[in-house]
């Protein structure tokens, strides 16, 4: 999911991990860090968990 949203690097199936594979995906991390700030001020503004309360307090 958060590699589809170009956020972080594609999963590593079970069977192809290695130090190497692991390597690469921990190194291309820094190309994502826009992406993930982008993201996280869209999330601050979200009130996500005013949206939750509302909503939980409509079902009691």
């Amino acid at each position: 999911m958060l590699h589809r949203r170009g956020l972080a690097p594609a999963p590593i199936p079970r069977r192809r991990v290695s130090a190497a594979s692991l390597g690469r995906a921990i190194q291309a991390t820094s190309a994502y860090r826009g992406a993930v700030a982008s993201l996280a001020k869209t999330m601050q503004t979200e009130q996500g968990t005013k949206a939750a309360l509302e909503a939980i307090e409509k079902l009691t």
